[in-house]
């Protein structure tokens, strides 16, 4: 499982110097006719990703992190936002929903794709939505771009953990097309999708 290593750490992570230009977006509509904006993480995302954290329900908190906290504390969000804030690299791509509410651009919703150090082949995808925007298609969609973006960068598998009380996180992935495997034991389901046979998937690859 993707988790946040700096919940047990008082050191930040290194950021990766960023070449400065903006990162490209792609466009889809929510279930709901929302018009959701998708790219690159940035640097500047920072403040946009402290109030998607801090606004999480315990029960959203409890299926991404898999650790019951009522809410997050301050400092752990403040890591957690610099965390995933971390520039795109070819080990790590992370990837915002992003919405105009009344004027302002928030960030719904993150998803991130970590390859993984023994096998550069194989990656771990992790992702949560805002509350409000659950229900929605967001994650799905998000998926399906992960999907598409590790099959441009030569990931033939990837795997998510989650509880097995997260029937959400299977279904995103059931709509996504490729296929994949689920197993459970004590609880947690460990998610396979093989990647080698699948066409394009989703919407336009953020890779």
């Amino acid at each position: 499982m993707i988790m946040n290593e700096w919940f047990q750490s008082a050191r930040p992570p290194v950021h990766t110097r960023s070449n400065g230009r903006a990162p490209e977006k792609a466009l889809f509509r929510s279930t709901r006719g929302h018009l959701i904006a998708t790219r690159h993480v940035a640097p500047s995302d920072s403040g946009l990703l402290t109030e998607l954290l801090s606004g999480l329900s315990a029960q959203s908190l409890f299926l991404r992190y898999c650790m019951p906290m009522p809410r997050m504390a301050p400092e752990m969000v403040a890591r957690e936002a610099a965390r995933l804030g971390q520039a795109h690299s070819t080990r790590q791509l992370t990837v915002v929903a992003l919405l105009y509410v009344g004027g302002v651009e928030q960030v719904i919703a993150v998803a991130e794709l970590a390859r993984d150090a023994s096998s550069p082949a194989a990656a771990e995808i992790a992702l949560v939505v805002a509350d409000a925007y659950q229900r929605q298609g967001i994650g799905s969609a998000l998926i399906s771009h992960l999907v598409t973006a590790a099959r441009r960068h030569g990931i033939s598998t990837l795997h998510a953990t989650a509880l097995a009380d997260n029937v959400g996180v299977r279904r995103m992935v059931a709509r996504s097309g490729a296929p994949y495997t689920a197993e459970t034991r004590q609880g947690m389901t460990t998610i396979q999708i093989d990647l080698r046979n699948v066409g394009q998937v989703g919407a336009a690859a953020l890779a």
